[in-house]
C-alpha cells in the first residue's frame, strides 16, 4: 500500500426509503476529508474497479447483504465494510473484528471504528488534561461479556498501583444519561494515569479501547490471540502482546517495558495521527479492497457455495444465545430500531 488510484462505486445495501445508510453516509464522509484524494467515487457499478456494499443488517441474517443484485451481477469486484462484533464471511471485505482463520483465504482486512466514533461520539474527545502521570502501573475499565474479560476481573495482582473494574453497568453504546459522562471521565482519568492500559478482546476480537489507548497516547496491552492487525502498522515499537492465557502473568510480562512506558505511549499516539485518523480512512478502505481482489484465491462465485453453512452458523449462534442470555445480545453497530438515515 498505496495502490494505483481505483475508482468505487459505494451504495447502502438497502437502497429503499427505509434501508439503513449511516454507513454509506460516513464513508462518503470520510471521502470528504481525505487530504490526499487518490481514488474517485463513480456513479455506475459497471465501470468501478470496486463496489463497496454498506450498512449489512444483522437483524435479517445479512439477508439485504446477500441479496443485493450487485452481488450476483458482479460477485468478483463487490465488498463489504462492518464493524460489529460477529462479523460472517459472506462477502470479501473489511471487518474491525473478523478473527483469523485459514478459512479466510485473503479475503478480509481489519478495520477500526470510525463508524462506532462518528455514531455515538469519541471518548477520548473529552480529555482536558492530556498529561499522563504513569502512577499506576496498568489499567483496564470496562464490560464482561467474553472469556478472557471474565477471567481478569477475578485476578488479584495484589499491587497498590494496578486498577481493575467492571464498568458493566455502563454501555457506551446505549446509555445516555448523566451516569454516562460520569463514567466516561472516570475512564479517562483512570487512562491518563496509566503507564499501560489493558485491551483485552471483547464479543468480538478487536476493542474500541484500543484506538483508544492510542489517540490518548498510552502504550496498549493487546490481549486478543485471533485479533487481526493491521500490516502497515508497526506495533511492536508501542504495543505489548500478551496471549489470552497468560493474562494472569501481565505484571511480569509488562515488566520489561516498564522502563519504555512514555516512549511507547508517544509512538502510540504518533502510530494513531498516521494511520487511524479520519481524515486518513478512505485510502485505507479502498487500498485494502484492491489488494484483496488482487490476491484472490478463489473466485466469489465458488465462494459463494459455502454461504449455506455461514447462514446455518448464524443461525445456530442465534438459538444458542437466546438459550443463554434470554434474547440475542445487542449489536451495538447496528442502527437505531428508528431505521434513521442519519
Amino acid at each position: 500500500m498505496p495502490v494505483e488510484p481505483k475508482s468505487i462505486f459505494i451504495a447502502p445495501c438497502d437502497d429503499s426509503p427505509t434501508g439503513w445508510r449511516g454507513f454509506y453516509q460516513h464513508i462518503l464522509k470520510l471521502h470528504d476529508l481525505e487530504r490526499e484524494k487518490r481514488h474517485r467515487i463513480v456513479s455506475d457499478p459497471a465501470t468501478a474497479d470496486l463496489i463497496l456494499l454498506t450498512d449489512a443488517n444483522d437483524d435479517d441474517l445479512f439477508q439485504t447483504l446477500r441479496k443485493n443484485p450487485l452481488v450476483k451481477r458482479y460477485p468478483e469486484k463487490v465488498f463489504t465494510i462492518y464493524e460489529g462484533d460477529f462479523p460472517q464471511r459472506f462477502l470479501p471485505g473489511i471487518y474491525t473484528s473478523m478473527p483469523k482463520s485459514v478459512w479466510n483465504l485473503g479475503r478480509f482486512a481489519t478495520g477500526g471504528y470510525s463508524y462506532c466514533y462518528a455514531k455515538h461520539g469519541n471518548t477520548v474527545d473529552l480529555l482536558k488534561d492530556k498529561t499522563r502521570t504513569g502512577e499506576i502501573f496498568f489499567s483496564f475499565i470496562g464490560r464482561g461479556r467474553a472469556k478472557v474479560r471474565e477471567q481478569l476481573f477475578k485476578l488479584r495482582f495484589n499491587r497498590t498501583d494496578v486498577v481493575i473494574e467492571d464498568s458493566s453497568s455502563f454501555n457506551y453504546f446505549t446509555s445516555h444519561t448523566n451516569h454516562q459522562a460520569t463514567q466516561q471521565l472516570r475512564y479517562l482519568e483512570i487512562s491518563m494515569k496509566s503507564r499501560f492500559m489493558l485491551c483485552p478482546r471483547g464479543q468480538g476480537t478487536s476493542s474500541i479501547r484500543l484506538f483508544d489507548a492510542m489517540q490518548m497516547g498510552v502504550a496498549p496491552v493487546i490481549i486478543s490471540d485471533k485479533w487481526i492487525r493491521r500490516a502497515d502498522v508497526d506495533w511492536e515499537s508501542f504495543a505489548v502482546f500478551v496471549k489470552e492465557k497468560d493474562i494472569a502473568r501481565s505484571p511480569q510480562l509488562l515488566a520489561a517495558y516498564e522502563s519504555h512506558w512514555r516512549e511507547m505511549g508517544e509512538l502510540a499516539r504518533s502510530a494513531w495521527d498516521k494511520w487511524f485518523r479520519a481524515e486518513n480512512e478512505f485510502n485505507y478502505i479502498v487500498d485494502s479492497l484492491a489488494e484483496i481482489k488482487a490476491r484472490r484465491v478463489l473466485p466469489e462465485r465458488v465462494m459463494r457455495l459455502t454461504w449455506p453453512f455461514i447462514l446455518a452458523r448464524v443461525q445456530l449462534r442465534r438459538a444458542l444465545s437466546r438459550w443463554k442470555h434470554g434474547a440475542e445480545p445487542a449489536a451495538p453497530f447496528t442502527p437505531a430500531p428508528s431505521r434513521s438515515n442519519t
